[in-house]
């Protein structure tokens, strides 16, 4: 409870209401305001993947108000449990010092950049799915049936935010099912999963939208992975330029930092690689190492549920379980007089390249906004007034193609289903549905802005590039609007068009 409660005092601290303008997390914050406001995921608004985090941030709005520090609230326990759950496994494989020193490096390494702490499904279903381990290994070494449950519980309720994280719960199921002396654990671990999806289905139901949902997986089976397809370790481009011109302090922080940037995908190669040879060196059976088989499987389910996206960003989300392995190999080879130093030279790059967090703590900008008080960069803060000055709560709005967060604080009412349109990823009867919505409740206001193809191809570079206009809707926006104002910003050019009234 300690490290829980340290680990969410300082990121709440850090970035409870900081906003950073990550363009994923308004289509999540804009979905939540919609379920709090009696809409319904796939049968009043475009999803494309589990409807649980829609659930879970629409009721915490239901309940405590729809603000930004109170959805944070929530994400950032679930990063605490997280990194609680690195301590439970690693103290519990290794001892108490390794636990310790293991989770501190492993919290600043997560969270060394607070723009990736913002709402997402990744957040939420990987830090679940890897939650859901901790209570399955302590289930295995003890034979607890309540634990069994807990753990097909959160493995459930993390497959309801990304199906794809159900491969963690397969894989705990099937090792319960191989494992003879696990074998009675199985059927409280599938009852934990069932109560949960009933919980689910049932909502599903009473919103007349389950078939809608199995629409929506039937769309995204044939539509996400073509344009969302990376290489495995996908950093984007522009290392180089990055480094050009640093000077010899400057080269050594970017090799560091780089270092740490490259650990989510390379670390679990590298510790199933360093396992591997464990196992060969020493001639141990991995049979008898039956925890840290189950781990390892674990971990192989943890990076397939990223595919397509295999970028650094989302591998990221479920890099936890790697670093538990590293550490526990760590103290079985490395002699004890040398952990020490090996724990000193991680946890000082660790601080090195959490440091700049810190720094950065006070270079924000206080504002006021229908989505509560939010601190934001000066500059961000100038595009949010650009915003402000003429959008008021209640006034149709559209944002095209993808900043759904404009929604979220300036209360504007989206008239369509679709949260965001992604160029590339958006089917024609996509782009049919939305312009039919537009025609039949023309908004009051569009924010635009004109993202060139070559934008979306370093975001998503597997994208059809004859697919990256969406020209039927721009050309409703030029016989019916006209630019009012624009605003110049890191992000892109944005126009704030006005509907043209007869």
């Amino acid at each position: 409870m300690v490290v829980f409660a340290l680990a969410a005092s300082v990121l709440f601290w850090l970035c409870g209401n900081l906003l950073t303008l990550n363009a994923d997390e308004g289509i999540y914050l804009d979905g939540a305001l919609r379920v709090m406001n009696g809409q319904a995921p796939y049968r009043d608004l475009f999803v494309h993947t589990g409807p649980g985090t829609y659930w879970l941030y629409g009721a915490v709005f239901r309940i405590f108000g729809a603000t930004l520090s109170h959805a944070r609230f929530v994400l950032i326990c679930e990063i605490a449990a997280l990194v609680t759950a690195v301590f439970f496994l690693t103290a519990r494989l290794t001892n108490y010092g390794f636990g310790l020193a293991t989770t501190f490096i492993v919290f600043a390494f997560l969270t060394r950049d607070i723009g990736m702490i913002a709402l997402n499904h990744r957040w939420d279903s990987s830090a679940l799915a890897f939650i859901a381990v901790a209570p399955a290994l302590a289930a295995l070494q003890s034979s607890s049936r309540m634990l069994a449950f807990a753990s097909g519980a959160v493995a459930a309720a993390a497959a309801w935010c990304t199906p794809t994280l159900g491969l963690v719960a397969f894989v705990i199921a099937a090792w319960m099912l191989v494992d003879g002396k696990a074998r009675k654990l199985l059927t409280a671990f599938l009852i934990g999963m069932a109560a949960v999806s009933a919980v689910c289905i049932g909502i599903l139901l009473s919103e007349r939208a389950l078939m809608s949902m199995l629409e929506h997986f039937l769309w995204s089976s044939a539509n996400y992975s073509g344009p969302n397809y990376v290489p495995y370790g996908w950093a984007g481009s522009g290392y180089g330029d990055i480094a050009a011109g640093l000077g010899i302090i400057g080269g050594i922080f970017l090799s560091v930092l780089l270092m740490v940037v490259a650990l989510p995908p390379v670390l679990p190669l590298a510790v199933w690689t360093a396992w591997i040879l464990y196992f060969a060196i020493r001639r141990i059976s991995p049979v008898r190492e039956r925890l840290i088989l189950f781990l390892l499987f674990c971990s192989l389910a943890l990076l397939l549920s990223t595919y397509p996206r295999w970028d650094v960003g989302h591998l990221l989300y479920v890099a936890p379980i790697a670093y538990v392995l590293a550490a526990v190999l760590i103290n079985r080879v490395v002699p004890t007089k040398a952990a020490p130093a090996v724990f000193f030279f991680l946890t000082t790059i660790a601080v090195l390249v959490w440091s700049p967090v810190i720094l950065g703590v006070g270079a924000h900008r206080r504002m006021q906004t229908p989505g509560g008080e939010i601190r934001i960069q000066p500059e961000d803060g100038k595009l949010f007034d650009f915003f402000y000055t003429r959008i008021r709560p209640g006034d149709s709005l559209f944002v095209f193609p993808y900043f759904a967060t404009v929604y979220f604080f300036t209360r504007g009412v989206n008239p369509t289903r679709f949260s965001y349109l992604q160029p590339g990823l958006m089917t024609d009867e996509d782009e049919a549905t939305a312009l039919r919505e537009l025609r039949a409740n023309p908004p009051t206001w569009i924010v635009y802005s004109d993202v060139p193809p070559e934008v979306f191809l370093q975001h998503w570079p597997s994208s059809d590039p004859k697919r990256l206009r969406l020209p039927s809707i721009e050309q409703f926006f030029k016989q019916n609007y006209r630019p009012v104002e624009k605003h110049l910003h890191r992000l892109g050019e944005f126009f704030l068009l006005q509907r043209i009234t007869q």
